[in-house]
């Protein structure tokens, strides 16, 4: 047996009892993102929170679960500024608060 064949063997035994042994582990670390942030600020939303949104190009094109994201959050807070907007046009108008939306179906507690 050569030198270099001695060697590859104990290199082999060595690594498998350090497998054996746990010294070496397998498996992979937590995927980390590295996505930057879409620019959407938290709190309430103006056109100009918007107009800055800027989204990852993906391989295919932008990033759907990203986009989904946001557009969700955007339905929402204009959900809720036309359901303030209609309530307070109701007292405005004289009629007293509304308690129903009809965009919405939302209705408001009595006393609101």
């Amino acid at each position: 047996m050569t030198l270099l064949e001695l060697l590859v063997v104990l290199a082999v035994v060595g690594v498998v009892a350090a497998v054996v042994l746990g010294a070496v582990r397998g498996g992979l670390d937590e995927p980390v993102g590295s996505l930057p942030p879409s620019g959407v600020p938290e709190g309430e939303l103006h056109p100009a929170d918007v107009a800055d949104v800027r989204f990852s190009v993906g391989f295919r094109g932008y990033r759907m679960r990203e986009v989904d994201e946001v557009l969700d959050r955007l339905g929402d807070e204009l959900g809720r500024k036309d359901d303030e907007i209609a309530r307070l046009r109701g007292e405005a108008s004289g009629a007293g608060p509304r308690t129903e939306v009809a965009s919405t179906g939302w209705t408001a507690p009595e006393g609101s």
